[in-house]
């Protein structure tokens, strides 16, 4: 099978390009063809370990022949850009979803996909499912923070779940709280947790709690009460 997926912010930096990377490589390891759609303000160079990949960038801040004039756009912020979808003028984001419609057409001209995975349910996955292909879109929460930030950039949204063949709910919260804002998903949402890659995260056996706790400035001894957190690329204990 080819499957495109496409996502609203670079391969690396945020989670939806973390969870972008990683179901492409486990496509790619069970035989599939991938390509990726995403915006950019660097130079793409091949994927290590992921060569077959194909790369779709949309590029901004003036950079690469027929870059935006802006910078690709957030929900909040991401390590190389601040703009957020609500700072786009009419005129940039008329000019954005154009680069897009560019690439998603030339994408299935090219790569012939059998079916488009979008990430979030904004306003590149509402592109997508206006193409011919067979589009399934992932909520990860802050799209619906996104109408509600931006109510008046909703219609998005609602354009994307009306249109989508189906769609992804990473949460029991973030499920019930998208039947709230599109109703259209009834039937066609699915609750689908994040996995986990079990190359990096796996039990450690004889291994001594405490030390290794007290190694992270953690007192611990047997009656504490410990809650570890690990998100994206930093993490935070809560004692």
């Amino acid at each position: 099978m080819k499957v495109t997926l496409i996502n609203h912010f670079p391969l690396s930096g945020s989670g939806s390009g973390t969870y972008t990377m990683n179901i492409a490589e486990y496509l790619l390891a069970r035989g599939h063809k991938v390509s990726i759609i995403f915006p950019e303000n660097e130079d793409v160079k091949p994927i290590k370990g992921m060569e077959a990949i194909e790369q779709y960038p949309v590029y901004f801040n003036n950079h690469g022949e027929n870059a935006l004039d802006f910078n690709f756009p957030c929900f909040t912020t991401h390590p190389r850009s601040i703009m957020t979808f609500g700072d786009l003028t009419e005129s940039q984001l008329n000019n954005y979803m154009d680069a897009f419609r560019r690439e998603l057409a030339r994408n299935i001209s090219e790569f012939k996909p059998d079916v488009i995975h979008g990430q979030h349910m904004w306003i590149l996955s509402e592109l997508a499912a206006e193409c011919s292909i067979p589009t399934i879109v992932t909520i990860h929460g802050t799209d619906m923070m996104g109408c509600v930030k931006w109510p008046q950039l909703k219609y998005h949204a609602d354009n994307a779940a009306g249109n989508c063949r189906a769609a992804l709910a990473i949460s029991h919260d973030n499920y019930n709280q998208a039947m709230e804002l599109f109703p259209s998903l009834e039937g066609k949402l699915i609750l689908l947790h994040n996995g986990f890659n079990e190359n990096v995260f796996y039990p450690i056996n004889d291994i001594n709690r405490g030390e290794v706790l007290r190694s992270y400035g953690v007192d611990y001894s047997d009656n504490n009460k410990v809650v570890f957190f690990a998100g994206k690329e930093d993490y935070f204990v809560i004692i």
